[in-house]
């Protein structure tokens, strides 16, 4: 048997043919036939046959016929009742069966008929880049076909006068390739003593099957990369984990298709416990963001829990109901022990607003909740409507210095103190940018309770400036027992009163009052010193007393 058509004179390997063009709204025409198609590129010096190959699309394989591809050249697939439309512009081959292209987006791919993946692409409408050729009539098209990333950055929509261009250079080609790292985006654990590890693009395949590039002390017995995107690898272990055991596996000499070498070289991972109430905190809300900026919420895990996301909502309330809200991770996310988690519908947005370091752990919500400017809750729960935390703002719990609110954060002071205290919330400082998403809060305060000492401040002077250092008058109580209330009140050296903190209010047996440096009007008070006072009234009727001096500069 002879001839190019029974006769495959190269075997294909995976990259050799991409896909470079695609005719996905072909309607209305602006010159081409107003059909769909689809353009493969040989990126090779070698002559490939592709009949017997199948062009995929998630629910269903298409055989390709007839289909030869030469050195550095085009073949274009249609429906076989559009080849005389397609054919005057070069090699076509038509399909008895063509897989429809939705407008939206479609993951498609080329196998060989023994099922070897050789190329795919998940396209979506946003790849056009460009509103005016988004409806129709426009193809897409691949900018730089050694750019093997697979990503929305390396396509735009065609900018030829036709609408496309079926079997030339595209109108759009230019050098462009992939100059970026890629990274560790999770780690799933999974039933059969395995765990899938999930990258931020298509990867090496032959570097991720490598055994030697991983570092573990539980013996790897298999691994399978996810095919045919190569995103992620699931690998298989030896003996079963151990519950609340944070695992830690090494990644060397593993890159992505361009030879980029990977950011994150050790992955962590442990089997997740259940969340509990209060276990992960709201932590920071930006809710009126800046108008080139966007919304965010911060939670952080005060547990020494390793938690998986993937049960939790963030939400908010509509008339005192639940809304529907929004999944953190549908597909998993370990969150582990005193780590944090921004929430945001524009993860780009907020770290050019905001310094993001890369460790930050980020997740882009396709819905956000709508939090109010003005007053809102936000509500973390689980799918079976468990609160985990929740708080309630207004834009009144900015500092008074705050004059313009947009792009100001409220921050939590004490993760482990009460969520609805206003005195725990206070306005992110200017030093920090106004926000601190992924990281430890401008405005954070550990514990500090002192065994020694019943009433005591600190710091005893204190700027209420919003720069981020000693901002406010933190005075702290450990009482020993349950049962008092206080009253606190701070007075001027002239002895009259400023602020009243706190009227009969029942204590814990240790905790913190704080105080911002405003009056009762709102204002912040003028530099000297002032008097707090402090009563305690335990149920039994004893009564302590107290006056500390403290300095406002």
């Amino acid at each position: 048997i002879a001839g190019d058509k029974y006769v495959k004179p190269y075997d294909v390997n995976i990259d050799d043919v991409i896909f470079n063009e695609l005719m996905v709204k072909p309607t209305p025409a602006v010159g081409l036939p107003e059909y769909e198609y689809i353009e493969l590129y040989n990126r090779t010096d070698q002559k490939f046959n592709l009949s017997g190959f199948h062009l995929a699309d998630g629910s269903k394989k298409y055989i390709i016929e007839n289909a030869i591809i030469q050195p550095h050249a085009y073949l274009l697939i249609c429906a076989e009742s559009k080849v005389k439309e397609f054919e005057v512009y070069g090699t076509c081959s038509g399909m008895n069966s063509f897989p429809g292209l939705t407008d939206s987006g479609k993951f498609l791919w080329l196998e060989d008929s023994d099922g070897n993946i050789i190329s795919w692409v998940e396209y979506s409408d946003k790849w056009y880049q460009d509103n005016f050729r988004s409806g129709g009539g426009w193809s897409l098209e691949c900018i730089d076909a050694d750019n093997l990333s697979n990503d929305a950055g390396n396509w735009h929509a065609s900018t030829d006068s036709r609408g496309g261009t079926p079997c030339e250079v595209n109108s759009v080609a230019r050098y462009n390739p992939d100059i970026l790292n890629p990274e560790v985006i999770k780690t799933a654990v999974l039933p059969e003593n395995s765990i899938e590890i999930f990258f931020s693009e298509p990867m090496n395949i032959d570097a991720l099957a490598d055994e030697s590039n991983y570092e573990a002390n539980n013996h790897i017995v298999n691994i399978k990369v996810q095919l045919p995107q190569a995103k992620s690898v699931r690998l298989f272990f030896e003996k079963p984990f151990i519950e609340s055991i944070i695992y830690e596996i090494g990644l060397r000499n593993i890159t992505d298709k361009a030879g980029n070498n990977l950011l994150n070289n050790v992955v962590r991972f442990a089997i997740p416990e259940k969340t509990e109430p209060l276990d992960i905190v709201i932590n920071e809300v930006l809710f009126n963001a800046s108008a080139d900026g966007a919304k965010y919420v911060e939670l952080y895990n005060r547990s020494d829990k390793t938690l998986d996301l993937s049960d939790l909502i963030i939400t908010t309330r509509k008339n005192d109901e639940l809304a529907s809200g929004s999944l953190l991770s549908p597909a998993g996310m370990l969150f582990f022990p005193h780590e944090y988690v921004v929430l945001t519908s524009d993860v780009d947005a907020v770290c050019e607003q905001y310094y993001c370091s890369e460790a930050a752990r980020k997740i882009k919500l396709g819905s956000f909740p709508s939090y109010s400017q003005a007053t809102g809750t936000v509500v973390l729960v689980t799918r079976n409507a468990q609160i985990i935390d929740e708080f309630s703002y207004t834009e009144k719990m900015h500092h008074s210095m705050v004059k313009n609110k947009k792009g100001v954060s409220l921050e939590r002071i004490n993760p482990n103190e009460y969520t609805q205290d206003p005195s725990n919330w206070h306005s992110a400082s200017f030093d920090c940018g106004y926000g601190t998403p992924g990281y430890q809060n401008s405005q954070y305060l550990d514990d500090m309770y002192l065994k020694n000492k019943t009433v005591w401040v600190e710091p005893e002077t204190f700027t209420p400036d919003n720069d981020g250092i000693d901002d406010v008058l933190n005075i702290y109580y450990s009482v020993g027992q349950n049962g008092y209330t206080a009253t606190v009140a701070i007075y001027d050296a002239a002895g009259n009163r400023v602020r009243k903190l706190a009227n009969n209010v029942l204590l814990s047996t240790e905790g913190t009052l704080r105080w911002n440096g405003e009056n009762d009007n709102g204002q912040v008070c003028n530099i000297g010193i002032y008097i707090l006072y402090m009563e305690l009234v335990h149920i039994n009727g004893h009564v302590k007393k107290y006056k500390l001096p403290c300095v406002l500069l």
